[in-house]
């Protein structure tokens, strides 16, 4: 038996092992498939607007009403909403962003995490 035919557990060793396909995400936002391969594939969700993010919304003294987003470490008060009770309805933040929320009771309390989705431009 030739050294490296086998393996302990006595099944053989396979001589010419498929390659495997890598994936990792580029500071692009791209997703490439392998480290060699040169063309990049667009990664969908990065530029997406409809993709629903996770948002913390509460209420504070000295700002109001003001949102969180962990993914974008932002934080910004909100300054404009379609409903008084916010559910339901878009919002609009201090930095321009139009973001559209679920809807849920009137009386809900805060502070607390939704998904939101983020409006297109064009909207």
């Amino acid at each position: 038996m030739r050294a490296g035919s086998s393996r302990a557990n006595g099944r053989p060793v396979r001589q010419n092992p498929r390659r495997r396909i890598v994936r990792r995400r580029e500071n692009d936002g791209a997703i490439r498939t392998a480290p060699d391969d040169p063309k990049p594939v667009p990664n969908k969700g990065a530029s997406e607007s409809n993709d629903p993010m996770k948002i913390m919304i509460r209420r504070s003294p000295e700002t109001g009403l003001s949102i969180y987003v962990p993914k974008k470490d932002l934080e910004e008060p909100i300054v404009e909403s379609e409903f008084e009770t916010l559910w339901g309805g878009w919002i609009k933040i201090a930095n321009g962003w139009v973001l559209e929320l679920p809807a849920m009771a009137a009386d809900t309390r805060l502070p607390i995490t939704v998904e939101a989705r983020k409006r297109s431009e064009e909207e």
